[in-house]
C-alpha cells in the first residue's frame, strides 16, 4: 500500500491524520531533561530597589523612634490626668493614670514600634533584585535587600528552587527556596533576560 507512514513499527496508513502512537513518541521526547550547562553567569533577572528600601527603613525607624517615646512617656512617672483633657466626658473605668493601664499602654506602644520594623525587614528581606544562574548551570544567586537599601546575596542549587505560580496571572511570582520559613517574592515590574533560562530555572515548578 502506497502512503505509509512507519512509526515505532506500527503502521499508519493515512499519513496526513496523527496517529495517536506518534504525539506519545512526541511527548517523550519533549520531556526529555533540557541541558543547562552555561559557560558562564547568565543573568536571568533584575528589579533595582534600593531607593524604594531607603525610603522604608527611614519610615521603620522613625515608627519605632515615636511609639518608643510613647512608651517612655508612659512608662515615666511624670503621666498624670494633668496631661490630658478630654473633650467630652468619659467613662469613670477609663483611668489612664493607674500604673496598670499606664505600663499596659507602654507594652502596646512598644510592642507596635517594634512588629512595623520587623515586618518591614522581612518585606525587604524578601524581595529579589536580582537572580543570576551560575556556571555550570546548577546554581542560583539571588541579591534581596535589608533596610535602608542594603544588599544581601546568598547561592541555593536549582533544585531547591520552587515557583508558586505563573508570572502571567499575578503581579508577583512567589518562590520558595529550600531552608528559608517565608516565600520570596520577584515583581512582574522587572526585567527577565533570558526567558528561557528563566523558565527552566526559576519559574519551575519543584516538590521540595
Amino acid at each position: 500500500m502506497t502512503g505509509v507512514v512507519r512509526l515505532s513499527g506500527l503502521r499508519c496508513p493515512w499519513p496526513w491524520l496523527r496517529c495517536p502512537w506518534g504525539r506519545v513518541r512526541g511527548a517523550r521526547g519533549l520531556a526529555t531533561p533540557p541541558d543547562l550547562h552555561v559557560p558562564q553567569d547568565v543573568l536571568l533577572f533584575r528589579h533595582e530597589q534600593v531607593r524604594y528600601h531607603r525610603l522604608m527603613g527611614f519610615f521603620a525607624v522613625n515608627q519605632l523612634v515615636c511609639w518608643g517615646a510613647m512608651a517612655g512617656l508612659a512608662f515615666s512617672e511624670n503621666w498624670s490626668e494633668s496631661h490630658f483633657q478630654p473633650l467630652i466626658p468619659v467613662p469613670s473605668w477609663v483611668d489612664l493614670s493607674s500604673k496598670e493601664r499606664r505600663y499596659g499602654i507602654g507594652v502596646f506602644c512598644l510592642g507596635l514600634g517594634s512588629t512595623i520594623l520587623v515586618i518591614c525587614a522581612v518585606f525587604a528581606r524578601r524581595s529579589v533584585g536580582q537572580i543570576v544562574l551560575r556556571q555550570g548551570g546548577q546554581d542560583l544567586t539571588f541579591k534581596t535587600y535589608h533596610l535602608f537599601g542594603l544588599e544581601s546575596s546568598f547561592t541555593v542549587p536549582v533544585s531547591q528552587v520552587s515557583c508558586k505560580a505563573h508570572r502571567s496571572r499575578s503581579s508577583t511570582i512567589p518562590l520558595k527556596i529550600k531552608g528559608y520559613p517565608f516565600y520570596f517574592v520577584l515583581h512582574n515590574s522587572g526585567q527577565i533576560f533570558n526567558t528561557k533560562l528563566f523558565n527552566l530555572t526559576v519559574g519551575t515548578y519543584r516538590t521540595l
